[in-house]
């Protein structure tokens, strides 16, 4: 959600906005891990195993991978296998390799343009995950 802020505009997740979350226990709600289509076919060719996230809650569990292209959405069926919280300035080389990259560095620096609030001390989530067998 875009939010004015000391004569600004930000962006903060609906679930900060509120004191209390609501939820409904008679509802078992699918978890999703949203994803930009940039992202999709080393996904789904298993090069990329983890995501980095910051400030978006993840759940271990099964979870749809959801990609969102600009005409439409695929989604693959996944497990999120462990969340490894960290200091965004603790991000490893083996972090950035699970992600299909190289060193450290440069996962920080693609982390920055999805996340431009975020701070070398900000918490982030490695978020190893597993694509499930797709049409399974």
């Amino acid at each position: 959600m875009i939010i004015p802020l000391d004569g600004a505009l930000t962006t903060a997740p609906v679930r900060t906005l509120l004191p209390h979350p609501y939820s409904n226990p008679s509802a078992m709600r699918e978890r999703v891990v949203r994803f930009h289509p940039l992202y999709y076919d080393s996904v789904l060719d298993g090069s990329e195993t983890a995501t980095t996230r910051f400030d978006e809650p993840c759940a271990i569990g099964p979870a749809w991978l959801l990609f969102e292209f600009d005409d439409e959405y695929k989604r693959l069926p996944g497990h999120i296998n462990s969340i490894e919280p960290k200091r965004f300035d603790q991000i490893t080389d083996e972090d950035a390799q699970r992600e299909g990259g190289t060193v450290a560095a440069d996962l920080q620096a693609l982390l920055r343009t999805h996340y431009p609030t975020i701070q070398p001390e900000s918490r982030v989530d490695i978020v190893p995950f597993r694509v499930e067998q797709v049409g399974a």
